[in-house]
């Protein structure tokens, strides 16, 4: 949850980076919206949004308040209608997605008086959704590969995350292409992006190639390649408070 007002006259912009995880979105108070070459459209006030790989600016000039919940790639198609990789770096709203059910889960979210409510309700909507899931879907040695591939801390080994499975490489690959929309290494790599940019304000930052090396980046040019195409800044830019839309670190 996170809620903030601006200052008066004044626009919060927001960038949303590339992402392993898919995420449950609710825009309770305020509305953003989202910027793009093309223009400025509305956000929609309830929405799933895809794991992606590019990344989106919003702005608003209003006070806000928004509710989400991360899930990983892998849940989206035991949850909903829709595989992984016909979300991935898309957004659908929910009355879309699930129609009249979507749209009346979307009303209790706006009306719920607090976080609290909030949570619970989207637990008993998630464990609703599990209760309903052909148990096929329920794979759980591969699911434990997935979650081991995104929180790698190193470079993952995939033969090996491969065989944890209980697949090949090839069909693991495949079945991580239909879950997610990626493959094992971009997914790996957007999750390694992640990892690097949450040691924002952790650390004593006091050398970006000792960053890119801890986190198993070969070289800084490669670390400088890779951080700006999933956040669209240098690791500079980020790490010495330079960035754009990222005022909500503090």
């Amino acid at each position: 949850m996170y809620e903030h007002s601006p200052v008066s006259g004044g626009a919060f912009v927001h960038r949303a980076f590339a992402d392993s995880s898919a995420e449950m979105i609710f825009h309770y108070s305020g509305r953003f919206t989202e910027l793009t070459p093309n223009g400025a459209t509305d956000s929609p006030l309830a929405h799933l949004q895809g794991q992606s790989t590019g990344v989106k600016r919003y702005s608003t000039h209003t006070s806000f308040g928004i509710f989400g919940v991360y899930l990983y790639p892998y849940a989206l198609p035991v949850l909903f209608p829709v595989s992984g990789g016909e979300i991935a770096n898309r957004i659908c709203d929910f009355e879309t997605l699930l129609k009249q059910h979507g749209a009346d889960f979307t009303e209790r979210i706006m009306l719920a008086p607090g976080f609290e409510s909030r949570a619970a309700l989207v637990s008993e909507f998630l464990l609703g959704r599990l209760r309903q899931c052909h148990s096929a879907l329920l794979q759980e040695k591969y699911f434990a590969a997935m979650r081991a591939l995104i929180h790698s801390s190193g470079i993952a080994a995939f033969n090996q995350l491969a065989a944890s499975s209980g697949f090949t490489e090839r069909a693991f690959e495949r079945r991580t292409k239909q879950y997610t929309g990626f493959s094992p290494k971009l997914l790996y790599r957007v999750a390694r992006f992640q990892q690097t940019a949450a040691a924002w304000g952790k650390t004593n930052i006091s050398s970006l190639t000792e960053i890119a090396l801890n986190n198993g980046y070969y070289d800084q040019a490669h670390f400088i390649h890779e951080f700006k195409l999933f956040s669209g800044f240098t690791p500079g830019q980020y790490f010495f408070n330079q960035a754009e839309g990222t005022d909500y670190r503090g």
